[in-house]
């Protein structure tokens, strides 16, 4: 059992000594939804984030949660959707020079959501999930303005190849859960039919010891699986402290 827990320990020690920031992220801005398995139609609202990430030396630790309220054109039928993700990136130094570092490297993502319909009463919500290799980016540039620095940082990452849960078309979740009459409910996810993106633009400026990040947050996740679309794009103003 000691054995055990030095060999943990051992472990976990880089992750936990070489941690060179830590920044937390708030988002507020639009959030645009379409779920077939509940409706053919958009819907548009209002949507929130909440993200913490942890720099290492070259990797990236992104847990996040976001949710929304949207409602259909018409005004008459509430919906609500979110997720949570969490994803780790190990960056290679690409490219580097006085005041830009680029950085790029493989990422892992998994993600559990639920889209939920108050209308529908057989199929009220739908769940999304998903276990996603991929790639991601990260350029810092050091802009100097009157003398004065203010790093601006751009992310990007998005999904390559995985696995993803997709209920069929016209299946219910009583018939799949309760009978068990499962349907190719487990799918082979790709960019053909999971072309989605995530991308950030920040600027910082300092606060006390710290930076205080503001920028713009874009999410756009499609996908398209057993006969089901999907679509889940917000447009963000994001506020940030980086530690």
């Amino acid at each position: 059992m000691s054995k055990a827990i030095i060999t943990l320990c051992l472990i976990l020690f880089p992750f936990i000594t070489y941690a060179q920031e830590k920044t937390y992220y708030l988002g507020i801005g639009s959030a645009n939804v379409m779920d077939t398995y509940l409706s053919p139609y958009s819907y548009k609202g209002f949507g929130m984030s909440v993200t913490r990430e942890v720099q290492y030396s070259h990797t990236l630790h992104t847990l996040s949660l976001s949710a929304s309220s949207i409602e259909n054109k018409a005004g008459n039928v509430d919906a609500y959707s979110g997720d949570i993700r969490y994803g780790i990136a190990h960056q290679f130094d690409i490219y580097q020079a006085d005041n830009l570092t680029v950085k790029a490297g493989p990422m892992g993502t998994m993600m559990l959501g639920c889209a939920y319909n108050t209308r529908n009463g057989n199929n009220p919500a739908n769940v999304h999930s998903s276990l996603m290799a991929g790639a991601s980016a990260r350029i810092d540039y050091d802009l100097h303005i009157c003398g004065r620095s203010f790093p601006l940082q751009y992310v990007i990452d998005f999904p390559l190849i995985g696995i993803a849960y997709s209920p069929n078309y016209g299946q219910a979740y009583y018939e799949e859960f309760v009978l068990g009459n499962s349907d190719h409910n487990i799918v082979f996810a790709y960019t053909g039919n999971t072309p989605s993106l995530r991308q950030r633009l920040t600027v910082a400026f300092p606060a006390g010891k710290h930076q205080l990040r503001v920028g713009y947050l874009g999410q756009y996740d499609q996908s398209s699986y057993n006969n089901l679309r999907y679509h889940s794009y917000s447009h963000q103003f994001v506020i940030g402290l980086t530690m």
